[in-house]
């Protein structure tokens, strides 16, 4: 058990240092040597841990995603949140939230061109849509809106909105970025909205 806990826990760092690498030098940096630098081992070491290349890659886009997904949580748990506060963690604010953001854009730049990846990531947006879905109050939406609808035109309105703050971070501040959303989430009902179905 203990070589186990040992072993997950290195894949962990491994994808971590890769999330990092990426963020830095995009998908086409991140060759097997600079992976391997970046993760304080040799490119002998990596196949202990994974099968290949493309599944540190992997590796790094679910840590990268896992990140965002703990900072909702912490925020989700703050006193008086509501859905805006929450949703700020998928936004370029700060140096965590610029590394998440940059990992994201650089592999939805490659999913493009790559079939497979295009459908990993529908996936992965249409989960996080019925999640978030959950959290809001029907009654409190415009008229013809649903939960779902007005929460793909938020995570839409989050994605443009972190690739312009990325560009032109001089313009899009955290404080500016943070007030787009919230204007835009006002708009369809959705801030101060009762968080239904939180877990106590």
């Amino acid at each position: 058990m203990p070589r186990r806990v040992d072993h997950d826990a290195r894949r962990s760092a491994i994808a971590e240092a890769a999330a990092d690498l990426i963020a830095r030098e995009g998908l086409a940096g991140a060759t097997s040597a600079r992976l391997a630098r970046a993760a304080g081992c040799t490119v002998g070491a990596l196949p202990h841990y994974f099968e290949g290349k493309d599944a540190i890659l992997v590796a790094a886009l679910r840590a990268s995603s896992a990140s965002v997904e703990g900072r909702a949580a912490e925020r989700a748990g703050r006193e008086g949140a509501d859905l805006c506060t929450i949703f700020e963690a998928a936004l370029p604010l700060d140096a965590p939230g610029r590394r998440d953001a940059r990992v994201w854009f650089s592999f939805a730049g490659r999913a493009l061109h790559s079939g497979e990846l295009a459908a990993e990531f529908r996936r992965r947006y249409r989960e996080l849509e019925r999640r978030a879905a959950g959290l809001v109050d029907p009654a409190r939406l415009p008229p013809g809106w649903d939960p779902i609808s007005a929460i793909e035109s938020v995570f839409a309105f989050i994605d443009g909105l972190a690739l312009r703050a990325l560009l032109d971070p001089r313009a899009w501040s955290g404080r500016r970025q943070s007030q787009s959303l919230r204007r835009h989430m006002e708009g369809l009902g959705l801030v101060d909205s009762p968080i239904v179905g939180r877990r106590k």
